[in-house]
Formats: structure tokens, C-alpha cells, sequence
């Protein structure tokens, strides 16, 4: 089964992704480390490594579609399952809600008692990020918060690589009602020139700054980026203090 069709060697791949508790309304912020993807070209497999989870060997039911549905293998029972449902999405392919990528996509997982979302590519070496010039790259957002409403969205991050400056706006969607989120945007940015990685946070009407996002180039010349985020969020009327998490893939206009 062949996420990326280009990759034939062994590759580690780079993973940025958020894991949290399924229980309603929990408080505990998301996790944010303990990922991993890679090939394994011996075995033609795609080995993932999530916080709730051992290593193993992701297995699509559906292998012809571009939403691929399947399970981790069970390292200490072999021709087994984990106790996990994954989905991995195809970068190539039409899909109305996702244009076509060729270095970068993502995946959503759970359990009994966890969800996850993680975005996975080849990253950028630092020879390959421009160091002139200017470019604007939109992103596609996949997320939730701590009462299971999901996320999508989309973000604008607009670089200068003269000068080694980020600025760029995020546009959160609650896609289990249709609402916005509002309209954020980017504050204290971190990104250099010649640098691989970013960072910064968000700012909604001049308030003070509020969430994160860490992302990184893919692409030999930094034609795609991915990211994970979060950020508190009080609904109106009541409705409590909650937290979105989630990631971004997205590629250069």
C-alpha cells in the first residue's frame, strides 16, 4: 500500500501531531510528542508510533481509496490488530475538500480512550528553503476539541525569505455546525532565514496572544508546509472553556 508512490527507500518520515483524551469536556491539554512515521522498504510497510500506542505496521482495508481506513498490526502478536482505528489519507488524487499534495498529508486515529491527528512528510532539508523572495502558502486544517466538536479550516502563512519574516492569518471552522471560529491573526512568529521550522501564536481583534503552532517545510525545495495547533476557546452563551487541536497541511500557491 503506497501513501507517498514516489517513496521506494527506507525514510523517516517528520511527524507533528496532538493526542488527546475522547472523554467529554476533559480539561487535560493535548499531547504533543511521542509521534512517529516511517517506510520500511524491506516490508513495503508504513511503521506509525502514536502516544496511546506501540509500533506498528498501518494496514488499509480499502487500499484503492484515497481515504485509506485500517488498523496497527500488534508488534507483541504478529498477524494481529492493536486496539486502535487509523486513517491515513492519500496525498495524490481529485478530492473537493483537499487539493492534490505530493510531500506532505495526514492522519486521524483512536481508541477507546484517545484521538489524534498527525501530519507527516518529508521534510525540507535547509539547503532547499529559499533564502530570497516571498511566498504565500495555504493550509488546510483537520481537528477537534475536548467536547468533540470537529475542526476544519483553512490558514494563509505568507513568508519573506529575504528577510526571514512570517505573518499569515488561520480561519477555524467548527465543521460540526457550520460556525466560524473566528478570524485569527498570526502573533509573535519565530522563523529565520534559511530556517526549516516556524512557530508562533494568535491574536483575534488586537487581544493578547493566545495558542500555538509549530510547523515545518516539506518538499526538496519547500514547496509544501505542515504544522499542529491549539488554542482555548469560550463558547458564547455559556457553553463552557474548551480547546482545539489539530494540524495544517498545505502547499505553496
Amino acid at each position: 500500500m503506497a501513501v507517498f508512490p514516489n517513496v521506494t527507500t527506507s525514510t523517516d518520515f517528520a511527524t507533528l501531531g496532538y493526542e488527546a483524551d475522547r472523554e467529554f469536556g476533559n480539561k487535560t491539554p493535548p499531547t504533543g510528542s511521542g509521534f512517529s512515521v516511517s517506510y520500511d522498504a524491506a516490508t513495503k510497510n508504513y511503521v506509525m508510533d502514536f502516544p496511546v500506542s506501540e509500533p506498528g505496521a498501518f494496514e488499509a482495508s480499502n487500499p484503492n481509496d484515497r481515504w485509506l481506513g485500517g488498523k496497527l498490526t500488534d508488534p507483541a502478536n504478529p498477524g494481529r490488530f492493536q486496539a486502535i482505528a487509523v486513517t491515513v489519507v492519500r496525498p495524490d488524487g481529485t478530492d473537493v475538500s483537499l487539493p492534490q499534495f505530493e510531500y506532505t498529508t495526514f492522519s486521524t486515529y483512536l481508541t477507546n480512550s484517545k484521538i489524534g491527528y498527525l501530519a507527516f512528510g518529508l521534510p525540507t532539508a535547509q539547503p532547499g528553503v529559499p533564502i530570497t523572495g516571498s511566498a504565500t502558502y495555504t493550509a488546510y486544517a483537520l481537528g477537534q476539541d475536548t467536547f468533540d466538536d470537529g475542526l476544519d479550516g483553512t490558514a494563509s502563512l505568507q513568508f519573506n525569505f529575504g528577510t526571514g519574516s512570517l505573518s499569515g492569518t488561520f480561519d477555524p471552522r467548527n465543521s460540526d455546525w457550520g460556525g466560524s471560529l473566528g478570524h485569527f491573526d498570526f502573533a509573535n512568529t519565530v522563523f529565520g532565514v534559511g530556517q526549516t521550522q516556524f512557530s508562533g501564536q494568535f491574536s483575534a481583534g488586537g487581544s493578547t496572544p493566545f495558542g500555538s503552532f509549530n510547523g515545518l517545510f516539506t518538499g526538496p525545495s519547500a514547496q509544501e508546509v505542515m504544522a499542529h495547533w491549539s488554542f482555548p476557546y469560550r463558547f458564547e452563551g455559556g457553553g463552557g472553556d474548551t480547546v482545539f487541536y489539530g494540524v495544517w497541511i498545505g502547499k505553496k500557491n
